[in-house]
């Protein structure tokens, strides 16, 4: 009983964000946990349209699983299915793209 009832637990936990699109995933060991993953949302907001083109196609290369297209040119990358050596790699381009933005604007 007692391992059906934490599988079901489990279960649960994990789809909740599929349930609730507006709830955060829970932090996986071995994944990019939300606090980073919000730091990389943030961070994109502010890249410029081929700047993203350029980090989609990464995410294409590293990992065709987060990667969903969404219309004929549109395509969504799904930050929960990034795995972590990809997230760097990603978060590692924005970061260096949106803090030369920053320099270029000053």
């Amino acid at each position: 009983l007692l391992p059906s009832s934490s599988a079901r637990r489990y279960t649960l936990i994990t789809q909740a964000a599929a349930i609730d699109p507006g709830r955060p995933m829970p932090d996986r060991p071995g994944w990019p946990t939300f606090a980073q993953k919000k730091k990389l949302y943030d961070l994109c907001t502010k890249l410029s349209l081929a700047d993203l083109n350029q980090m989609v196609q990464m995410v294409q290369k590293g990992c065709q699983a987060a990667v969903q297209q969404c219309g004929h040119k549109e395509v969504e990358v799904d930050v929960d299915e990034l795995d972590m050596d990809t997230f760097n790699k990603v978060l590692g381009f924005v970061g260096g793209k949106t803090s030369s933005k920053v320099k270029a604007d000053q």
